[in-house]
């Protein structure tokens, strides 16, 4: 990782660069650090994660993520400056629904009245759209804020077909339809 991170594009593109593929086993493994060590130097200790706060939330967001689904991709569409500090980026986040994915993000599922709806999630590799914003704290020279903003009912609507099916998947679902996971199901 370079050390002249020094403006909010460099930065951005950074987090982007080193979060494409999120946080897996296999690249915690090989680079254990970058990730950490980007987070440590680049964000403020008081960054604001959606609903949470501090660097370690968005490692800790990471983790989570990719150890409920296989094969996730953040993908960079757009990235502009909306004011001074404020880059708005979209974004598609890929991920495939696996067994493990059905056992952690939609625990309520895996009752045998629910093999229908298990049968369409499974293996499916689901497309996110969101829209990241991402604020510049100029004294300090790091990312102060990271908000997203995603779109998981689409997919999900055209998947079931209606609302009362997408609701029944979710109720219970350790992962909301704005892709932010949940404390409390």
């Amino acid at each position: 990782m370079s050390a002249k991170i020094n403006s909010d594009w460099a930065a951005v593109a950074e987090y982007f660069r080193l979060f494409r593929y999120g946080i897996t086993t296999s690249s915690a493994k090989a680079q254990p650090n970058f990730h950490e060590a980007f987070t440590s130097s680049k964000v403020t200790s008081n960054c604001a994660i959606n609903t949470q706060y501090g660097p370690e939330a968005i490692i800790r967001t990471w983790r989570s993520l990719c150890e409920m689904f296989a094969d996730v991709e953040l993908e960079l569409k757009s990235l502009e400056k909306e004011h001074v500090g404020t880059l708005v980026a979209a974004t598609r986040t890929s991920a495939t629904i696996t067994e493990h994915t059905l056992r952690t993000a939609f625990p309520h599922l895996r009752h045998g009245k629910n093999v229908t709806v298990t049968e369409k999630l499974l293996g499916r590799r689901i497309s996110v759209r969101s829209t990241m914003i991402f604020l510049w704290d100029p004294t300090h020279r790091r990312i102060s804020s990271v908000m997203t903003q995603s779109d998981l009912l689409t997919p999900m609507l055209r998947l079931f077909r209606s609302l009362e099916n997408v609701s029944d998947v979710y109720e219970g679902a350790m992962l909301s339809l704005d892709f932010q996971l949940k404390t409390d199901p």
